[in-house]
């Protein structure tokens, strides 16, 4: 499976091919929230659990399997996930390349068709220990004081988030409650220690309280 180191060069190689032609663009605004991601950091964590903890593996490798593809061909088949693709991809936001190199990386089917190579399965603590640890390092304060700075200083980010708040839910809502796959995927992610209900509970804070699980 492709290192994290290489996957992490791929998407700042994305960003920084965009973001020479449009500086003054969303992604600017968005590459400003990831700039203050210690991404050295990051990686050494990930890769760290990609090469030593069983959980994460077997996820990893769960989300190559077919199952997982039910989850993922459906999810970004949804109409409204379209939308907010396309929404992105006008405000100069290179959506489907950054959701191509995921697939890339997980060894599911690229959305835009422009990765056709396939990872390899590979083989810490457990999957809830690498993404607490995860969460513990994200600069949540520093990305909160910059969020209220671009909302009055960035008209496309202003956008963004009144595009963000004005979708339609219900149908992500009724996507997991069709989808058995899907469900099947909360529930892997439930047993091996993942507070999904929590996860949940940021999300309806976000979304004005939309119950999605």
């Amino acid at each position: 499976m492709l290192k994290l180191d290489m996957f992490a060069l791929m998407v700042v190689s994305v960003s920084a091919s965009v973001l020479t032609e449009h500086s003054n663009s969303l992604l600017r605004d968005l590459q400003d929230f990831v700039d203050l991601l210690d991404l050295d950091r990051v990686i050494h964590l990930t890769n760290t659990y990609y090469l030593n903890d069983q959980d994460f593996q077997s996820m990893l490798e769960y989300m190559q399997s077919g199952e997982f593809s039910v989850v993922w061909n459906g999810f970004f088949g949804l109409a409204v996930i379209r939308d907010l693709g396309m929404y992105l991809i006008q405000e100069g936001v290179p959506f489907y390349d950054y959701v191509d190199l995921v697939a890339y990386f997980i060894g599911q089917s690229p959305v835009n068709s422009r990765l056709e190579q396939h990872i390899n399965k590979t083989q810490h603590r457990s999957l809830k220990a690498y993404v607490d640890e995860l969460f513990a390092m994200l600069p949540w304060s520093e990305w909160r004081n910059l969020y209220e700075v671009k909302q009055t200083s960035s008209e496309p980010f202003k956008s963004l988030i009144i595009k963000l708040r004005s979708v339609n839910y219900t149908e992500l809502k009724q996507f997991y409650q069709n989808t058995k796959e899907l469900r099947s995927f909360i529930h892997v992610l439930r047993c091996l220690g993942l507070d999904v209900e929590l996860y949940e509970h940021y999300l309806m804070q976000f979304f004005h309280g939309l119950k999605l699980i």
